[in-house]
C-alpha cells in the first residue's frame, strides 16, 4: 500500500454532478439500514450497474487501486449499491468515525471505500476526515465538487457536520476476498 488515500480531482464535471443527482433523486431507493454510529444523512440507493453509464467508477478504481493500493478485489457485481448521501445544514448533517464493513457471515469483505463530492452549491463543515497514526487528517481534495476520494475500507472516517448548505456525496464500496 503506498498511499493511505487517492484522488481524482474533476472526475466529474458539472453536468455529469447533475445529471447523477437527478438520477438519484428520480431512481434512488430510500436506505433504511441503521449506521453502526451517529449518522445524520438521507441516503438513497441505486444498483451500480444502473449508475455506471453516467459514473463509469470501476476503471477509475481499478487505476486507483493499481497506483495507490494493490489489493486484491473483484470487479463491480451486480448486486453492488451506489449511496446517495446528502448533509444538511438543518440537522447538522455528520456521520461519526466508523468503518465500512460487512458481517461476518459475507464470503467477502469491503476492501476500498470511494467517495465523490456530489455537491451542486457552496457548503461549509462536512469535510471528509480519516483517522491516521492518532491523528484526524482533513481530506481537503475533497471539498472541491466532482472529486473522487478512495481509501481502504478499514480505516476509520467521519463526516464532520455541516454548518451551512447541503454537501451531497456519492459513495461505492469495493469488495474483494477476505484478507489474509
Amino acid at each position: 500500500m503506498k498511499h493511505n488515500y487517492y484522488y481524482i480531482q474533476n472526475f466529474l464535471n458539472k453536468k455529469q454532478i447533475k445529471e447523477v443527482n437527478s438520477f438519484m433523486h428520480k431512481e434512488g431507493k430510500e436506505f433504511s439500514e441503521q449506521a453502526s454510529t451517529i449518522k445524520k444523512a438521507s441516503t438513497t440507493f441505486a444498483p451500480y450497474e444502473r449508475i455506471e453509464p453516467l459514473i463509469n467508477l470501476s476503471s477509475a478504481i481499478s487505476f486507483v487501486n493499481k497506483e495507490a493500493f494493490g489489493f486484491d478485489i473483484y470487479p463491480p457485481d451486480r448486486g453492488s449499491n451506489f449511496l446517495h448521501h446528502k448533509y444538511e445544514e438543518k440537522n447538522k448533517g455528520r456521520y461519526d468515525f466508523h468503518m465500512d464493513s460487512e458481517p461476518y457471515d459475507t464470503n467477502y469483505t469491503l476492501k476500498l471505500t470511494s467517495i465523490l463530492n456530489l455537491s451542486e452549491q457552496p457548503y461549509k463543515g462536512g469535510e471528509l476526515l480519516l483517522y491516521l497514526d492518532c491523528y484526524e487528517i482533513e481530506i481537503k481534495e475533497f471539498n472541491v465538487p466532482g472529486t473522487l476520494v478512495v481509501f481502504p475500507s478499514f480505516f476509520l472516517h467521519k463526516v464532520a457536520p455541516v454548518t451551512e448548505g447541503t454537501r451531497i456525496s456519492g459513495v461505492y464500496f469495493v469488495e474483494g476476498p477476505w484478507w489474509r
